[in-house]
């Protein structure tokens, strides 16, 4: 079973922006978190994240916890998240706060190019699904934002070092904001940036921008932002996106010798080598 390592990621972090109208801004559509943190899913990460969203009339600032999960297939990966949110502006001056918690399926194929030596695609596919539950207090009320999330990506690494992503994604989802009735609203959003991503050894360091659309349908604005992030791959790269010459690098040399025996017995995997007895 492959256990996955090494580096990884473009998009990231936790970006959110609330209502850019008078009233006040709340759980608005649009305002939920990035939910992808990382492009490679050969390998399983940690991380830290932090971003900064703007709008005419107010600011946002998020700090985010990633923890990701690749899959033994290398393509893909589970990638969870807490986000913690401050939110400012002219009418609100004590500011509002709030948290998301996100949870999303990242899938990447490789398409041209084959992979680098660390096993990084050269030039993948990728695209997500995603739910991205939002809450902010506002005076003692609460604004919910329960959006499902999904997008597409075109990674593409021209160094083993350096992963650029283009991406685009919708949302949909109930918003129950705090100003006004509690009716709950239904409502859509759209967004779109470019992630950079730096791979250093078992360090990846990442910066995305983004613009999205705020405020749903009627009442439509834009937010701009950008976000950064530091993550840690703490497991082995899946051996089948190494190359040949690398597959069996971090194997144990016994457990190497035993499938040479038995490739010299020309036997099955599973099967003993030749004049030795289970």
């Amino acid at each position: 079973m492959g256990k996955r390592r090494h580096s990884a990621c473009a998009c990231l972090a936790g970006l959110s922006l609330l209502a850019a109208t008078a009233s006040p801004a709340g759980a608005t559509p649009g305002s939920h978190p990035l939910v992808v943190s990382t492009w490679d899913t050969t390998s399983s990460s940690l991380g830290l994240g932090a971003s900064f969203g703007a709008m005419p009339h107010g600011r946002v600032l998020y700090a985010s916890y990633y923890s990701n999960f690749s899959s033994t297939s290398g393509n893909v990966s589970t990638q969870l998240a807490l986000h913690f949110s401050g939110y400012q502006d002219p009418s609100l001056p004590r500011g509002a706060y709030g948290a998301a918690a996100s949870a999303a399926t990242v899938f990447s194929w490789p398409v041209a190019g084959g992979r680098h030596a660390s096993g990084l695609p050269r030039l993948a596919l990728g695209g997500y699904v995603a739910i991205a539950p939002v809450v902010h207090a506002e005076s003692g009320a609460l604004d919910l934002w329960l959006p499902l999330v999904a997008g597409v990506a075109l990674p593409w690494s021209p160094r083993g070092y350096l992963t650029v992503t283009p991406w685009v994604e919708v949302a949909g989802g109930a918003s129950n904001p705090a100003a006004g009735d509690n009716d709950v609203l239904w409502a859509a959003s759209g967004r779109g940036g470019v992630g950079v991503s730096f791979h250093l050894s078992r360090f990846e360091l990442g910066v995305t921008g983004v613009i999205s659309s705020i405020g749903g349908t009627a009442r439509t604005g834009a937010w701009y932002g950008v976000a950064a992030q530091l993550l840690w791959h703490w497991d082995r790269v899946v051996p089948a996106d190494l190359p040949s010459d690398r597959r069996l690098a971090d194997e144990p040399c016994d457990a190497v010798g035993r499938r040479w025996q038995q490739c010299q017995a020309g036997g099955p995997p599973g099967a003993a080598p030749a004049g030795e007895h289970r």
